[in-house]
Formats: C-alpha cells, structure tokens, sequence
C-alpha cells in the first residue's frame, strides 16, 4: 500500500513549498543547467585581439589606425554568417596584403578594400561603389568563387588558417601566383597571436 501512494504522489508532479505554503506543478520548475555550452562565445572581434606586433615596425601605426575599418569589414563578414576565426583570419590577411586596409585604394583595374578587379569580381560595379567598404565586401562575399572557398572550408576544418588564406587568394581574389604564398605564412602567424591573445 505504501508503495502505491508513493507512486500516486510522484504521478501527480505536485510538491508544497513549506516557506510560502503554495502548491507548485513540478513539470514547470526549469531544469538546472549541469553542464557548460561546449562553443565559447567570442568575445571580441578577430581583428580587435590582433596584436601590432604581427606586422613590421614599420605598419605598426598603419595597422592600428585601421583596425577600425578592418573591425566593420568583421562584422559584415560576421552577419554574413561567417563565424569561424580561421577563415576570418584568411580573409583578413588577403586584404591587408591587397590595401592595407584601406577602402579608397585605386591601384590599377583593382578597387577598395579587397582590390576587386574592375572587369572580374567587380564587374558591374563603379570604381566609386568599389570604394565603398561594405559595397566592396557584399559584392566579393556574393561571389560564386567565395561561396565555393566557403564550402571548400567547411569541408576542411583542420585546414589551418594559411590554406585557408593561400585558398582564398587563389580562387577568390585571384592574385598572381608570386603573392600567395605570403599571405598563407602572414595568415598562420596572425590566427597564431589572436589564439594566444
């Protein structure tokens, strides 16, 4: 008999509270959390953890004082979807090789933040839109060649951040074969000092 009460009182999900003596239906309490989420929230942006030191003396102040285009470059790669530090990095380091950051650069038939070519990936563009920083990176991450950098990253994830970066100047920028390999060994030594910052 007492063991069907007992089983009675837990079919019922009803506790009484013994401070406030109300009743509380027991499926409504909320679970407590036991565990940590297993993704760490970022918290800052990849660009704002980049130390001045991963460039030379010389870019020091060029690389601080751009930091801030480079963080609104960021976050529209971000709300683009986006996420990962690595691929971030790689894009990040293709820009710098390409403008140093800078939007209004005009260096010959490539434009803006990531020197879009006038007749390729800018096409349909002009040069003044291409000078527009989030004219420039909407139209390059709208690209069918990014799109398949994207997708060649998600199937790669133990890529480092170099491949990825070596990638990206390749298929998506298109950039002659003599400055790729640059960006791959800056890629890995920046992604390097943004893990350890």
């Amino acid at each position: 008999m007492i063991k069907w009460l007992s089983v009675l009182w837990v079919v019922t999900c009803v506790a009484v509270l013994p401070s406030t003596s109300k009743t509380v239906d027991i499926k409504k309490v909320p679970a407590k959390q036991t565990s940590k989420p297993i993704e760490k929230k970022i918290e800052s942006l990849t660009v704002q953890r980049l130390p001045k030191t991963v460039v030379r003396i010389q870019e020091q102040s060029t690389l601080q004082t751009r930091k801030g285009i480079a963080a609104k470059a960021e976050k529209m790669i971000r709300q683009n979807g986006i996420k990962s530090d690595k691929m971030i990095t790689a894009m990040l380091v293709n820009a710098w090789h390409e403008s140093r950051w800078k939007p209004s650069v005009s260096d010959g038939p490539c434009v803006g933040f990531f020197q879009l070519h006038v007749k390729y990936m800018g096409k349909g563009s002009s040069r003044g839109q291409l000078k527009n920083l989030e004219h420039n990176v909407n139209k390059l991450m709208n690209s069918d060649h990014f799109k398949e950098w994207v997708q060649w990253c998600k199937e790669n994830p133990k890529a480092t951040a170099g491949q990825m970066s070596y990638r990206f100047a390749s298929t998506v920028e298109r950039c002659a074969k003599k400055h790729r390999y640059q960006r791959k060994t800056t890629a890995d030594r920046w992604y390097k000092a943004i893990m350890n910052a």
